[in-house]
């Protein structure tokens, strides 16, 4: 049985709030790489403003797609799951989790939720050097949202996927 975290605290002054978000991030996600298929999941190496991961300000945040990440504000409940991220990857194979493949604009997104589809973590396969980005966390809101990535999943499932 997969158990996801407690949501992480986000209440008290928002730059210790902060350092304790990133490392919770470094913690999961750089100084202990996660491995999903035998191979490492990696993080975009851009810096961020002031000087942390490009990745950790866009698991927190929010914004329009096409946005600059400057134009992209906290989003509270992306940063209270930043604990599910990992916990996800290490499980995705377990029958209680989602797992699949979806086609956006082309080209192959791995997702894994859980069976609710309440939360996804969306990766990218790099062949050439053999690892996963992580692309992106969020939770999702919508019970639309939610019953198309079901969809998605069980054409997966039904060999109908990409």
């Amino acid at each position: 049985m997969v158990l996801l975290p407690d949501l992480f605290c986000c209440d008290g002054d928002w730059n210790e709030v902060e350092e304790r978000l990133y490392a919770k991030f470094r913690e999961d996600l750089v100084d202990d790489t996660p491995v999903l298929d035998g191979l490492p999941v990696r993080l975009k190496y851009v810096e961020g403003d002031p000087g942390k991961r490009e990745a950790f300000w866009h698991l927190i945040t929010e914004g329009n797609d096409g946005d600059p990440e400057e134009a992209r504000i906290v989003d509270f409940r992306r940063a209270e799951r930043i604990a599910w991220i990992r916990v996800l990857i290490d499980n995705a194979d377990d029958a209680e989790l989602r797992r699949w493949e979806q086609n956006k604009n082309g080209k192959i997104t791995y997702c894994i939720a859980p069976d609710d589809f309440s939360y996804l973590v969306c990766l990218a396969k790099r062949t050439a050097n053999d690892y996963y980005l992580l692309l992106t966390a969020f939770p999702v809101q919508s019970q639309k949202k939610r019953e198309k990535h079901r969809k998605e999943y069980e054409q997966f499932k039904a060999g109908k996927g990409p």
